[in-house]
């Protein structure tokens, strides 16, 4: 681990996995993934950008712990001035920070020229291969399209900072004011010389009035698109970022609703059959591919009757409230027929099979006890022969 708690992200997802720091060993990071791959440790700090590239290319696998996936996202990467800095020299903090998101507004739409760039004038020696991954993988964390870069929102840092609290890493909340810098405008920095000097010139207060007028509606735009942002970001934080299906948090939010309910129904739990082969044999993104395209597939055979999620890895989820096991096997059925054609990946047909475990909901099984049973009738099906039922695999 690197020293003085800069993996707090990692604690935190630990933590509130039921793993307190003070049960790890910790061991100084050698930024070397061998000490994971000799088995000198169990738990390696990496870079989803980095080292699965590394491992993927040596043809290892190994199981990712993504805090994402478990409700922990920090901010991090972030460019720091001082406020006297920018009390100081504003015209040079907000030069530097458009330069930044310039940088990397081109790095992201000119990903062949950026490479080009730091190979040829920086000295990174790094594959044209994994400095594509690198780049391809910051973009769908930085997710461009959704989110403008730089942009950073004040209740996601307050929420770190209370869970930072939570898990013993800060003593107790502290200030966030003037914490996040505010981005000038650039008229005012342009005209703010002239006003001061002109202060008391009649004639710039019609000038002066425009000025505000124009900054006004500036401001109601820029907060109602943060709004918008943030609301934005609120359903990302509930999607899988590959299928654009539910994740699993949506899917436990959803399962807790659900059991409450007067008639909760039946539950299908499906996993494709020897996926593990597939990322070995044709690579991680063939399988991310496969795994987009049962995402669609299923969505299209059933529409809207029921609830789909991802769960994890090839794992996916349906709740049907309200229905029986009959009609739950008709559902089943209509996702078998939709696996019949093969998938195509890269113009290549690949048949890939699938196994569903069936559970009708029982009175006072939890969420967990119910995504259980359905765990272990879909690995009494695996191979998709038959259809198999919770209450009949005990």
């Amino acid at each position: 681990m690197f020293p003085g708690h800069q993996d707090a992200e990692l604690l935190a997802t630990l933590y509130y996995q039921g793993l307190h720091e003070r049960q790890l060993i910790p061991v100084p990071t050698s930024v070397n993934i061998d000490d994971l791959i000799a088995g000198r440790i169990d738990i390696f700090n990496a870079y989803l950008s980095n080292e699965p590239f590394y491992l993927e290319e040596r043809g290892i696998s190994v199981s990712v712990i993504n805090p994402r996936n478990y409700g922990i996202d920090f901010y991090s990467d972030i460019l720091f001035t001082t406020q006297a800095q920018e009390r100081l020299n504003p015209e040079r903090v907000a030069r530097f920070r458009a330069a930044s998101l310039k940088g990397w507004r081109y790095a992201l739409t000119h990903p062949e020229e950026a490479i080009a760039l730091l190979r040829t004038e920086y000295g990174v020696n790094r594959s044209q291969a994994h400095m594509e991954y690198e780049l391809q993988m910051s973009k769908e964390m930085i997710q461009p399209l959704y989110v403008e870069i730089g942009y950073m929102n004040p209740d996601r840092f307050a929420h770190i900072m209370q869970q930072l609290v939570e898990i013993g890493l800060l003593a107790k909340p502290v200030s966030l004011t003037r914490f996040l810098y505010q981005v000038p405008s650039e008229q005012w920095i342009f005209w703010r010389p002239w006003f001061l000097l002109s202060l008391g010139v009649g004639g710039l207060i019609l000038l002066l009035s425009l000025y505000l007028l124009m900054s006004n509606k500036r401001l109601n735009q820029e907060v109602a698109l943060r709004k918008q942002r943030e609301q934005e970001i609120l359903q990302l934080a509930r999607l899988d970022p590959l299928t654009g299906l539910p994740n699993r948090l949506s899917l436990m939010e959803q399962l807790k609703h659900q059991v409450q309910s007067d008639n909760p129904g039946c539950l299908l739990f499906c996993d494709l059959n020897d996926f593990k082969r597939i990322n070995d044999n044709f690579g991680h993104s063939q399988g991310d591919a496969i795994l987009c395209q049962l995402a669609r597939r299923i969505h299209d055979a059933i529409g809207h009757q029921c609830y789909f999620a991802r769960l994890a890895g090839d794992e996916f989820i349906l709740l049907l409230p309200g229905y029986d096991i009959r009609q739950a096997e008709e559902v089943t059925a209509v996702i078998r027929q939709a696996m019949q054609a093969p998938f195509v990946v890269n113009d290549q047909p690949m048949q890939v099979g699938i196994s569903i475990g069936v559970s009708h909901y029982q009175h006072d099984w939890s969420p967990e006890q119910w995504l259980i049973q359905a765990d272990r009738a879909m690995y009494c099906d695996k191979g998709g022969r038959v259809i198999t039922l919770a209450e009949q695999s005990g």
